[in-house]
């Protein structure tokens, strides 16, 4: 039974149901006659981690994977992908230094345990990390690094992940039209493996594309979509992250204040989460929209308030480059 609690519950997290995939691993890890294994307890730990990271609950992610690191067992794997995952969800904060020196620590040990796919798992949150962080250069190497080994190992799933990340970084390069190409490619890998959480997220970047190339009509078809189905899963993380796109398609059409009513929405749901970046987004958009309509004091007081918190990411992203180069 405990062997169908570990898969069941990755299962739930794979088809993009947290919230299902964070009640089953919770009754697993309590139910007095499971008696789980050590491993099956720390892969029920992680999955917990995973559920509530994409739930937006990135706090209590951390204290998941604290409980997962009490196991005295770990092999070097184990050890490894609890650093990467600790250091994937640092990066989640905003908390680079932490972030760096956690990824460091993985990548450190997969190579020097001979753990390929470890390897691309950690190069691949390094390069995500890194699109955040504003490093495009690294992060198309690591993504680079991350998709060639995948695709040795044949982990079509990791691949998928791979080229949306490359897509992610074209697209902040504000090179949308690439990014379009590189995100259908991730999404018709994701529709092969019947994964919908990951083709919800390629088709949500999709709608975030085409609204900067001017097709708003697409865009909006594409956003609302995907904002439906993480608030019916609970990704409040991505469900923000449509919210302010689609408050994106209505100031691209003039309706100011429709637009400033999902800008307002998203900095809700980013407050709540603690996601400081998407916080000074939402009020550098919320400046934008505010501009547009005529009310130059309202976006000055945004613009202050995003000032501030970007000030704080500045020094924090200085610090963790310190920190990436004294690793060489």
């Amino acid at each position: 039974m405990t062997a169908s609690f570990v898969e069941q519950t990755r299962f739930l997290y794979r088809q993009g149901n947290p919230k299902e995939a964070l009640d089953l691993s919770e009754r697993a890890l309590l139910e007095p006659n499971s008696e789980l294994s050590p491993g099956d307890r720390h892969e029920l730990l992680i999955l917990k981690s995973h559920s509530l990271n994409a739930l937006g609950r990135w706090e209590e992610a951390l204290g998941a994977l604290d409980c997962a690191g009490l196991a005295s067992d770990m092999d070097a794997a184990d050890k490894a992908r609890l650093a990467m995952h600790r250091g994937y969800l640092m990066g989640s904060l905003a908390r680079y230094a932490e972030c760096w020196i956690l990824l460091h620590e993985a990548e450190r040990a997969a190579r020097e345990f001979g753990l390929p796919m470890v390897l691309a798992e950690v190069l691949w949150r390094r390069g995500m990390i890194s699109i955040f962080a504003g490093e495009f250069n690294g992060a198309e190497n690591c993504l680079c690094s991350a998709l060639e080994i995948a695709s040795a190992e044949k982990n079509r799933q990791l691949q998928g992940l791979a080229i949306a990340g490359l897509a992610k970084n074209l697209m902040y390069r504000r090179e949308y039209s690439r990014a379009v190409t590189r995100f259908e490619e991730a999404l018709k890998i994701f529709e092969e493996l019947g994964a919908p959480f990951y083709s919800a997220v390629v088709q949500g970047e999709l709608g975030t594309c085409y609204l900067h190339l001017g097709e708003t009509e697409k865009a909006l078809s594409l956003l609302e979509r995907t904002a439906e189905i993480f608030l019916a899963n609970g990704s409040l993380s991505n469900y923000q992250v449509c919210l302010a796109d689609i408050g994106g398609v209505y100031l691209r059409r003039g309706e100011f204040l429709t637009a400033i009513s999902y800008y307002q929405k998203a900095l809700a749901l980013a407050r709540q989460l603690g996601d400081q970046l998407s916080v000074a987004k939402w009020l550098r958009n919320l400046v934008q929209a505010y501009s547009h309509l005529g009310s130059p004091a309202l976006a000055r007081g945004f613009e202050i308030e995003a000032d501030q918190i970007n000030r704080g990411l500045d020094e924090e992203r200085r610090r963790a480059a310190r920190i990436a180069a004294s690793h060489g």
